[in-house]
């Protein structure tokens, strides 16, 4: 699969989860296997997500919905990926040959929403927006305790 193909078909996991039609535990699997396959495609997929929720903040409930998949999603993918990383080398079953890996989506997702709520001089004025993104954030902030924005 291309990353073009990979990042479609994460479009759709994602939009089939919100609309019903996939339900979250056959979606989080779906999704884990093309990140394996792309995983900048399917990061790409869930920034763009985090997009749709932070824009569309005023629609309430589908809103917080959308957001809460995409935090699902990407803690599914971190421990998943970690999980696999973590087991023994392929030198030995010594617990010092294993390989410890970083919350990547999460964090990747958590600068996303940070650069989506503003900077300093600059922030959203509607304050649906503002509570979204700061929703987001906190989320994402107990899954990276250790981000240097914090």
């Amino acid at each position: 699969m291309c990353s073009g193909q990979v990042f479609a078909a994460a479009r759709r996991v994602l939009e089939q989860c919100l609309s019903g039609e996939l339900p979250e535990q056959n979606a989080l699997p779906q999704l884990l296997y093309l990140y394996r396959a792309s995983a900048r495609s399917v990061l790409a997929a869930l920034t763009e997500r985090a997009n749709i929720v932070v824009c569309h903040a005023d629609l309430g409930s589908n809103s917080a919905r959308g957001g809460s998949l995409i935090i699902k999603a990407a803690g599914y993918i971190d421990k998943q990926t970690a999980q696999v990383t973590s087991q023994p080398g392929v030198e030995g079953n010594a617990p010092d040959a294993t390989v410890s890996t970083p919350q990547v989506v999460s964090k990747a997702l958590l600068e996303h929403v940070l650069f989506l709520t503003g900077t300093e001089g600059k922030a959203a004025k509607d304050k649906a927006i503002r509570l979204q993104g700061c929703t987001l954030l906190t989320a994402l902030a107990s899954a990276v305790p250790q981000h240097a924005a914090l």
